[in-house]
């Protein structure tokens, strides 16, 4: 990667036996590639919800709405589960190869990294969650107004402990890693310019802090076996 200095109006200025040192564009660089598998995820987690709509009826007498385009995303996978497998993989690849403070330049904590990777296994695992059987039954009786918003086929239940513990996980590391974060400057307050006086950074980890607290509740109830596993980690 280039220094901003040799990149003029003209075109790139590659100086003779020029050699990369670190730069903070490692960190931006690294940031894209996790945008990438965050956008394939939603796309695809939200091919499957619009999916499970049309099979209860959604939108099948509108014959201007394409129901029946593919995921090009799911196109190489003979499953989603197998999808799932591979995405999993290449978000812990993308975690294991962060850049370090060396390999920057500057001074951006890797822990921000690290928690991207969680909320990042949160998102792709927390619409495969399935309501424990016990809750089930208690909710259908109730007048209906209740539902679950996962979207849980007959293969994937045979991964339900994996799914479970996944997120339990990663919501516990989440949890931990913001009691470290607030402490910690974040890289846009060194280069915000409009706004001299941001939000504390406790008030922006409440969302995030919320969205993997829900999963440690969910996991609580669906045994002692899933709770003790996810601790001992």
């Amino acid at each position: 990667m280039l220094d901003d200095k040799y990149i003029t109006k003209e075109g790139f200025s590659v100086p003779e036996g020029y050699q990369g040192k670190p730069t903070y564009k490692v960190v931006a660089r690294h940031y894209f590639r996790l945008r990438l598998l965050q956008s394939e995820i939603l796309q695809v987690l939200q091919h499957r919800q619009a999916q499970q709509a049309r099979a209860i009826g959604a939108n099948q007498g509108n014959e201007y709405m394409h129901t029946k385009l593919p995921s090009p995303f799911l196109a190489n996978f003979d499953s989603f589960r197998s999808w799932r497998l591979d995405i999993d993989r290449r978000l812990l690849e993308w975690k294991d190869s962060s850049p370090s403070q060396t390999d920057a330049g500057v001074q951006f904590s890797p822990l921000f990294l690290e928690l991207n990777y969680w909320q990042a296994v949160i998102m792709l695992y927390r619409q495969s969650l399935a309501v424990p059987a016990g809750l089930a039954n208690e909710l259908g009786n109730t007048d209906g107004s209740v539902g679950s918003p996962s979207v849980v086929d007959a293969e994937e239940r045979e991964d339900e402990e994996h799914v479970f513990l996944k997120v339990a996980e990663a919501g516990q590391k989440v949890l931990k890693l913001y009691r470290y974060v607030p402490s910690v400057p974040h890289p846009r307050e060194r280069t915000r310019k409009l706004c001299p006086h941001p939000g504390p950074q406790n008030f922006r980890a409440s969302g995030p802090c919320f969205i993997a607290f829900l999963p440690s509740l969910y996991y609580v109830t669906v045994g002692q076996r899933c709770m003790h596993q996810c601790c001992a980690s």
